[in-house]
């Protein structure tokens, strides 16, 4: 689970929940302190006599939209210096620090053989960098990296626009694929996403625009 499930799990704020990671009294599962097992929370709270917030008392909730877990699992790089489109997508795929060495490098590698295939410059400033097949023996869920370039490269994209945002996808199945290709044509070309990205946002806010233009109902 993200921080921000963890810390409403726990009942208490992000910001309460980072400082104890800092302080060692909490383990996340990354570096970063944004993923977080839930069963090792529960035994914690329990341990402390923290009363959570279990299925049976939250509230009912709406699933996120598939791209919006994918980046909340994956990454979110701002202003990156890159000389070429091979540079950025090494830098998404280092971003992905969930996956081991072993499994960047395997990523890295298939993306760049299905880039030699043919551009993935989406258009409007973005490119989609993915691979030819699904990953299924290396990740259970999507992850998603969004780079934002420092400025924009030639991507030999479809419309002939440079490229100053990269989101790069790794899907298990080839279903997950489609959807999340599905959802990000949405968001940008329906929900302005394109012009948000090229302004840099934080993190929080392009999660938050994605959620509103992705979420079930939204106009």
């Amino acid at each position: 689970m993200d921080r921000s499930e963890a810390a409403r799990l726990l009942g208490v704020s992000e910001a309460t929940l980072a400082r104890w990671v800092r302080q060692g009294l909490l383990r996340a599962r990354d570096r970063r302190g944004e993923r977080f097992d839930r069963s090792e929370l529960l035994r914690w709270a329990r341990e402390r006599d923290i009363p959570v917030e279990t299925a049976a008392t939250a509230p009912e909730r709406l699933a996120e939209p598939l791209l919006v877990e994918a980046i909340e699992r994956g990454a979110v790089v701002r202003g990156a210096h890159c000389a070429s489109a091979h540079d950025a997508i090494g830098v998404a795929v280092d971003a992905l620090r969930d996956l081991d060495a072993d499994g960047r490098r395997r990523l890295l590698e298939e993306v760049l053989a299905r880039e030699r295939l043919a551009s993935t410059g989406l258009g409007e400033g973005v490119a989609v960098p993915h691979t030819r097949e699904p990953l299924g023996d290396l990740i259970a869920a999507p992850l998603a990296s969004v780079v934002m370039l420092d400025r924009a490269l030639d991507w030999a994209a479809l419309d002939g626009q440079p490229v100053h945002s990269v989101l790069l996808l790794a899907s298990p199945t080839a279903a997950s694929h489609l959807e999340m290709l599905a959802q990000l044509g949405r968001a940008l070309h329906h929900g302005g996403v394109g012009a948000l990205l090229a302004r840099r946002p934080e993190r929080a806010e392009l999660l938050e625009r994605l959620h509103q233009v992705l979420a079930p109902g939204a106009a």
